[in-house]
């Protein structure tokens, strides 16, 4: 039995240890044709660029006059406003990291592609540095977290005018792998998601530390592969990193020991005012008389129908912030209505809204609508040969990545935006609209009425505290004709039952009210629209499951960090990080069988949202 086990043991091993390797090599294929589509500055093409353009370098990287006037003439040919420069030399696994973050091929025409690249110079136009609000910030010698922030805002200020080069003749920093400051880079460019992105290595030491236990053959097979991926990534590429071959000989040593010193990282960018410490009195203080004046008196009726049907339907802490309290949402057995109940009061709404979708979470969320380019551009497509849209008001539009997007499919369109917060007004500074609304809908309509053909709301009515207030809204600044485009979670959905609490578009304590499709579209014909389109199975997002288990990594291990969370509440961050390392083989169980229920969804025409493109009649 002993040495059937055995034999079990290293059939399995081999398995996983070949899929490792197949898996290996394909990745690094994947990553050598995005090397291998970098375009490269030919040199002795450039002239005087005069005063227009600046070079922005990292810590110990010197731009001679020949490269500067040669990667200048290249922007201005391809009407660049920035270019990120890659030195030829650059060290073999900072090249990998390159081409794993950004797609040479779509860099510069994905408008939401964030603003990532070797991390070593730039040129850029001075009138770009300025409307960044970056005029007055140095150029010269930027520490790794400063050249990254810098680089990001000028991508979103210029979302289709900056690209990256090689630069062959242009030398790396010697700091350009430095693992003591590449901590404090991942936690400025990942935010949230910082440990599962430091984990992430943690997985393929332990398969090959594992393997070469179980199975020395095939183990140190999986490790000659894995220390050549390096080699296959650049090959026939233009970048000669300065590290290899040796660094390929000797990956088994230095990868695990550059990401051990990466865990305990010691550099940090030059201190600023500590927000989360100041935040702490301010929310310290916000719930010292407890949290019930943030919470309206329960209602005994339903705000839809007036029924009294009611039934508790689910019932959670806040997973998204971990803020304190307990929400309900109360569900109609007359209309099927679910709503939240007791209701956040303004007070409420203001304390848990705070510091989500800007102030300290900005870039956390700024890097998650950054990954809806395809989302977007089926919400713009609605319209197509149905209406060519003329000027089209975006409800809840955050920072516009909406309108950034739907721009794309209708370049002749005049977007607006209008929100609540001040990240609106950051939209219109950007350009990604052409005009902002600061408030809410139904304050603003009677000033903006008749202003608008078509007006979108995308998971924007589910936040309001009156939904049928804010549809009248939008129903009053259409013009006769306009177009009204909702799309919300669809609380019908049946994996929303089975998953209760954990399913996502429940979404405590922020959603207010889930509308069923039958009364949204019962709703919108009294209100004089003729319902168009509906979509259900199309619009489902395969995030559920993948949502639960970070939701139970959270629980397991608190994010810390926070200003409203007490220190002792929160997990270490070396416990964290663990945690999350441990987790991710079940995130990637989670997205592949999210996928399948995808395929569920779309075959049964019920997903975990709904869209509806309604007309108002003239």
């Amino acid at each position: 039995m002993s040495g059937k086990g055995q034999t079990d043991r290293r059939r399995w091993s081999r398995r996983i240890l070949v899929l490792f390797s197949i898996g290996g090599l394909l990745g690094a294929v994947r990553l050598r044709g995005r090397l291998a589509a970098l375009k490269t500055v030919e040199p002795g093409q450039g002239s005087d660029p005069g005063d227009d353009w600046l070079l922005i370098t990292a810590d110990g990287v010197h731009v001679d006059s020949v490269t500067f006037r040669d990667t200048v003439a290249y922007a201005e040919a391809e009407g660049l406003q920035a270019l990120d420069l890659v030195p030829g030399d650059l060290p073999a696994e900072r090249a990998m990291d390159v081409a794993r973050l950004l797609d040479p091929a779509s860099f510069r025409t994905n408008r939401l592609a964030p603003g990532r690249g070797a991390q070593q110079a730039i040129v850029v136009r001075q009138d770009l540095l300025a409307r960044a609000g970056l005029a007055e910030q140095e150029t010269t010698d930027l520490d790794p977290v400063t050249f990254a922030e810098t680089l990001l805002a000028l991508k979103r200020y210029a979302p289709t005018a900056v690209d990256v080069v090689v630069a062959p003749v242009l030398r790396a920093a010697p700091s350009a792998s430095d693992p003591d400051t590449r901590l404090a880079l991942m936690r400025s460019m990942f935010g949230a998601a910082t440990p599962a992105v430091v984990g992430l290595p943690a997985v393929a030491y332990v398969v090959l530390g594992l393997g070469m236990l179980v199975n020395p053959v095939w183990g140190a097979v999986a490790l000659a592969t894995w220390s050549a991926l390096p080699v296959v990534a650049t090959a026939g590429t233009a970048l000669r990193p300065r590290d290899l071959p040796g660094h390929a000989l000797r990956r088994m040593v230095d990868e695990p020991r550059s990401w051990a010193r990466t865990l305990v990282g010691r550099w940090q960018p030059p201190p600023e005012p500590d927000a989360i410490e100041a935040l702490r009195p301010a929310y310290a203080a916000a719930v010292a008389d407890g949290i019930d004046a943030y919470f309206e008196p329960r209602r005994d009726d339903c705000p839809w129908c007036g029924g009294n049907d009611l039934s508790v339907r689910v019932s959670t802490p806040d997973r998204y912030q971990y803020k304190p309290g307990t929400f309900a949402m109360d569900e109609c057995g007359t209309c099927g209505h679910t709503f939240q109940n007791p209701r956040l009061s303004l007070e409420g709404l203001d304390y848990f809204y705070r510091d989500f979708y800007d102030g300290i979470s900005d870039d956390t969320f700024e890097m998650i609508f950054s990954a809806g380019a395809g989302l977007e551009a089926e919400r713009a497509g609605m319209l197509t040969g149905v209406h060519e849209p003329r000027r089209w008001l975006d409800v809840g539009t955050g920072h516009g990545h909406f309108a950034l997007l739907a721009a794309e499919t209708w370049p002749d369109t005049v977007f607006e935006g209008l929100d609540l917060g001040e990240s609106v007004e950051e939209a219109e500074r950007r350009g990604w609209i052409a005009k902002a609304h600061r408030g809410l809908l139904p304050e603003l309509s009677a000033g903006l009425a008749g202003s608008f053909d078509v007006v979108s709301m995308h998971h924007e009515l589910e936040h309001t505290r009156d939904p049928r207030a804010e549809l009248a809204a939008a129903a009053e600044v259409l013009e006769p004709g306009g177009y009204l485009e909702i799309e919300v979670p669809d609380p019908e959905f049946p994996l929303s039952r089975v998953l209760g609490p954990f399913w996502l578009p429940f979404f405590q304590p922020q959603h207010q009210h889930l509308v069923t499709i039958g009364n949204l579209c019962t709703e919108l014909e009294g209100l004089g629209f003729e319902v168009l389109k509906t979509v259900r199975g199309e619009c489902h997002r395969a995030i559920d499951l993948v949502a639960v288990v970070w939701f139970v990594l959270n629980d397991l291990a608190p994010p810390g960090n926070l200003p409203w969370v007490a220190r002792e509440d929160a997990a270490p961050k070396a416990k964290r990080a663990v945690v999350v390392a441990l987790g991710l083989p079940f995130v990637a169980l989670a997205s592949l069988t999210d996928q399948l229920v995808g395929v569920w969804a779309r075959a049964t025409d019920q997903g975990n949202a709904y869209r509806v493109l309604a007309r108002k009649r003239p």
